[in-house]
Order: C-alpha cells, then structure tokens, then sequence
C-alpha cells in the first residue's frame, strides 16, 4: 500500500502536469482561434465585443477599410444631423448627395474585392434592389438616400440599412502587406512566448527522464517525442497530439478506448499486410523449389538417409507405426463402419442381380422378387465377415504380419520409383505448381475482401472475455 508521503507526492506531481496540461491546452486554443480568425471574422466582428477583433486585427493587420467605413460614417452623420436640422435641411441633403455617390461608387470599385468579400456586395445590391423594387441597384440607392424616401419611412429605412446594409459594411477590412508580399501576421510574437516555455519545459523533463532511468539525453528526448509539436512553428494545428496525451496523462480526460480502437485497428491492418505478404512469399518459395527439382532432391535425401540412419533404440519406428495404424483401422475402425459398408455392398449387389437379362425374364415367378435381396445379403455377410477374419489372421499370424509389412514397403519402394520417372515427376511438379498459384490468388482474394473492423472486434471481444475471466480468478 503507498505510503502518505507517496501519495502526497503523486498527487503533487498530478496538479503539476494539469497545470501544464491547461497551458498547453490554452496554447492549443488560441491556435484554432487563430487559424479560425479570417474564416469567422464576420461573427467575431458581430456577435463578440469590439474590443477582441479590434485587438487581434492589429496582431494579423487587418484594419477598416477606408471607403466602407466612411460610408458608415457618413450615414452617423446623417443620423446626426437629422436629429439636429431635420430631413429637410439643406446640411441633410448634402450628405444624402454624398451617399448616392459613395454608393455608385461602391458599385463600381468594389472595395470588397482585396478581403475575398465580394459576395458582400452583392448581397447588399440584392437586399437594397428587393427593398427599394428595382432591378438596377444604383437606381436602388439613388432612391433609398433620397429626401422624398426618406420623409416617408424614416425609421423604417434606417431599420433596414442597420439590420441588412451596415453589418456587410463593418465585416469588410484592409489588411496589410509585408515586404516578403505576403500578409502581415503577428501572430508569431504571441506564439514564441509559449514556444519558448515548453522549450524550457521540454529539456527539463528530457533531462530528468535521462537521470531517472539512466539513458542517453538523446533517447530521454525520444521518450516525449509527442511534445516537439509544441515546438514547431508550423504545422500549429498538430499541437492537437501532445494536449491529448497529456490530457490523458493528467487523467482529465480517458482515452484509453479510443488507444485500444486506434491500436487495434493498425495492428490489424498491419497483421493482415503481414500476413499476406508472408504467405505469397512462401508459396513464390516452394513454386520456385518444385521448379528447381526440389521433389528429386527429397527423395535422394530421403534414400541417402536411410542408408546412413543411425538407430538409437533398435526399433524399427515406421515398421511399428505402419503395424499400430494397420491394428487400429482393423480393431476400432472398422467395426464401427462395418455397417456402413455391408450397406454399400448390399445395394451394390442389388443393383447388379436386378440388371441381369436373366433376372429379367424370371422375375415374375414366385418367390423371385425376393432373390435379388436374399442373395444381396447372403454375399455380403460372408464376403465381409471372411475378409474380416481374414484381415485379423493376417495381423494375429505372424507370417501374415510379416508379409503385410512386406507389403507395405515394397509399396513404398515402388511408388518412390514411379515418381521418380521423369514423365510423373514433371506432370506433379506443373500440377503442384498450378495449385499453389491458385492458393495465391484465392488467398489475395479472400484477405482483401476480408474486413478489418471485424478484425478488431472480434479482438476486442477475445480481450473482453479475458480480462472478465481474469478478474473473476482474482476474487
């Protein structure tokens, strides 16, 4: 059981690494906020304060653009100078004037083209062309800021440009270019600080690892290969790796099923690659063998070892082997098919008196039908249970055994040399050779139509099964 101090200690060691873990997991976040940024500047703008993207558009550059955020202001300054003068006052007129004209121009120079927004602009066209009802949009504004339209729906337009006109207006921006021609990002300075801690913090964990186990600082490096994601400068959004595993490391977060089901899954994958590339290798080795006459070379080997045997007991295995199998086909086997075969025989023979011409035209008398069946069994009774005796004499005599194994060897000798013959040994070599490509291709076909997940679960199952056993055992 661990000691207090021990687990004072672990738990100590426990905070340390959530703390890390937090920081690096807040690195992590301002990278997706960053690589977020342009994509979503349009709800940053929006829907947070002003003080975040006004902030950060200073980091990547970004400023207003000076055409749309005049035309902003300029319609304050009408909102203004409304409430001060009224609609109909000369001052009002000159900034209407002036807004017609922003607006042709707007049209014209597309000052959302250098941010990608153009889609924009047009939206602004069709919004003010469904709103006003014409088709030209600069007949639209010509007539949205015009003192006769907007003496009659006053609050009604100015709803409109706020709610559909002026967030298109406020998303778009400016952004500086540097002297490489590219965009202007600062984002390296807020990134450097926290590349520069786990740097720190990286070498002081390598070189306790080193210390603690007595390894090479080098392989210590190895052991947190995970954490130099932290290091790169790009490539950020690869920091994703080690703010996992130290998330599971700080046991905030359990990622050992998603361990075993990725695990599982390559070693599959990798098992079944293997497996197959095994395979074909073996089966390219033995087709190339059976080319280079590897059967004849058995078969010499084969008799050059018999010649030079050297027996250790003065027992003559195969002899035994070929007298113990011949003893149990004869006492257990047989038996137990003898039915079987007085079966066979009986239908055999049946068959075969019923097909005689003879038996033909005396079947109709009395008492024929039944000769065929009668005869059937008298034959097969005696013919099996002769060559049974027999097949038991033969073994119990001792001259019989001898002239069984006689047999048997002699069997062997002459199938050696009739494969031997160089017309069968070719015919078996090409077959062998044939049936081993078509093991390849069958195989091939088999494990790619295999599916690996199938693989996995039924491993995943077997180490289930195995765990829940093992832990029965242990109560």
């Amino acid at each position: 059981m661990p000691s207090p101090t021990r687990k004072v200690r672990r738990r100590a060691s426990l905070w340390f690494e959530r703390v890390l873990t937090a920081i690096a997991a807040a690195d992590l976040g301002l990278v997706v906020f960053d690589l977020s940024y342009i994509p979503w500047r349009d709800f940053y703008v929006l829907k947070l304060p002003a003080a975040l993207h006004e902030t950060y558009d200073r980091i990547k550059g970004i400023e207003p653009y000076r055409d749309t955020q005049q035309y902003i202001n300029r319609v304050e300054d009408l909102k203004i100078q409304v409430a001060l003068s009224g609609l109909e006052s000369p001052p009002v007129e000159a900034i209407l004037v002036d807004l017609r004209q922003r607006s042709i121009d707007m049209i014209e120079d597309n000052p959302f083209q250098l941010a990608n927004k153009t889609g924009n602009l047009e939206r602004i066209k069709n919004q003010v062309r469904a709103y006003i009802g014409k088709e030209s949009a600069k007949d639209a504004f010509q007539i949205f800021w015009s003192q006769n339209h907007l003496k009659q729906n006053w609050d009604a337009s100015i709803a409109f440009y706020e709610r559909n006109l002026q967030p298109n207006l406020r998303t778009n921006y400016f952004r500086q270019i540097g002297e490489n021609s590219e965009f202007i990002d600062q984002f390296w300075r807020l990134d450097s600080i926290f590349i520069a801690f786990f740097s720190v913090e990286y070498l002081a964990r390598t070189w306790t690892i080193s210390r603690r186990l007595g390894i090479g600082w080098r392989e210590a490096m190895l052991w947190r290969w995970f954490d130099l994601f932290l290091l790169l400068p790009v490539f950020r959004w690869l920091r994703v790796i080690p703010v996992m595993v130290r998330l599971d490391h700080a046991e905030i977060l359990d990622l050992s099923p998603l361990q075993r089901q990725v695990s599982g899954f390559a070693i599959a994958s990798v098992a079944s690659e293997i497996t197959e590339t095994v395979v074909i290798q073996v089966l390219d080795q033995l087709q190339t063998s059976i080319r280079q006459d590897a059967i004849r070379s058995i078969l010499q080997t084969i008799e050059q070892q018999q010649n030079a045997y050297v027996d250790i007991n003065n027992v003559d295995e195969v002899s035994e082997l070929s007298k113990r199998l011949i003893q149990v086909s004869v006492y257990d086997v047989l038996p137990k098919i003898r039915p079987d075969l007085e079966a066979l025989l009986n239908h055999t023979i049946f068959s075969a008196v019923e097909s005689l011409p003879a038996y033909q035209n005396v079947k109709f008398l009395p008492g024929m039908q039944e000769l065929p069946k009668r005869l059937s069994q008298d034959i097969v009774t005696q013919v099996v249970g002769s060559l049974y005796d027999g097949m038991i004499n033969a073994i119990e005599d001792p001259i019989g055994a001898e002239l069984t194994q006689k047999l048997t060897q002699n069997f062997a000798i002459a199938l050696k040399l009739e494969v031997e013959k160089p017309i069968n040994l070719n015919e078996i070599e090409n077959l062998l050779i044939d049936f081993l490509e078509e093991a390849k291709v069958n195989y091939v076909r088999r494990a790619s139509t295999n599916d690996v997940e199938l693989v996995v679960q039924e491993t995943k199952r077997l180490r289930e099964a195995a765990d829940r056993r093992s832990a029965s055992s242990s109560l």
